[in-house]
């Protein structure tokens, strides 16, 4: 009669609740081939669900040969790393839109978390509370910060240190465009007389009647002017 072998293989796993009401998942990605010893992995969840769902993934990744072990890197961690080598390369406007709604809200939140152990779940749930039912954040801003965060885990999964992007598929509010009142030729005369004495009235008359962006003619240098043609070049943005 064969002897049973003890030893857990590879790709097996068990579930329990611990003293704190919370679940954990345990199982072995193979053995250290210096030691003998199994590799042991755990998992943790507020619910049983949660964790078989994060034990089937582990299982099923070891399964197949798509298994990659475990890094106890947070999201604040590769945060910094990402800001580094990632974010650097977008423009200086992006540069500081991302650092903000890091700091912000995304490392607040889930700053702590390993990248590992986010769920799609966790990931909703820091979504919704942004909204908040229409008491938070902007539609358009919930969309911004959001963008952060799938943009930071996209790149962990480019770097292999997730599987999957756990923030796809997430629910955002909606964002309704609202219809711009232009106001009247005489509402703008009266306003032009109103600012005539303005040390900054030249800026206005600029910006009303030739469409250029803010940033452009905060940017615009005398050099710019070309007084024989009665033109002029828009060749820098005050950012």
């Amino acid at each position: 009669m064969a002897r049973k072998n003890k030893k857990r293989e590879a790709g097996s796993g068990s579930i329990t609740k611990r003293k704190d009401g919370r679940w954990q998942g345990q199982y072995v990605s193979g053995y250290n081939p210096e030691t003998g010893k199994p590799r042991r992995h755990t998992i943790y969840g507020q619910t049983q669900k949660e964790v078989a769902e994060k034990l089937r993934a582990a299982t099923s990744s070891i399964d197949n040969g798509t298994f990659q072990e475990p890094r106890k890197i947070t999201v604040a961690e590769y945060a910094a790393e990402y800001m580094t080598t990632h974010v650097a390369t977008l423009t200086d406007s992006t540069q500081r839109s991302y650092e903000k709604n890091l700091r912000l809200h995304i490392l607040p939140a889930l700053g702590s978390r390993r990248l590992t152990d986010l769920t799609h779940r966790e990931v909703q749930r820091f979504a919704s509370s942004l909204w908040a039912g229409g008491k938070g954040l902007a539609p358009k801003t919930v969309h911004t910060v959001f963008g952060t965060l799938h943009a930071l885990l996209t790149a962990a999964q480019r770097d292999e240190i997730l599987q999957r992007n756990v923030a796809d598929f997430c629910s955002l509010p909606r964002v309704t465009q609202t219809r711009a009142k232009a106001i009247t030729s005489a509402e703008l005369n009266q306003f032009l007389d109103l600012i005539r004495k303005d040390e900054f009235y030249y800026l206005f008359f600029l910006d009303i009647f030739s469409g250029m962006r803010q940033s452009e003619i905060l940017g615009l240098r005398w050099a710019d002017i070309d007084w024989d043609r009665n033109s002029l070049v828009v060749r820098k943005q005050l950012q």
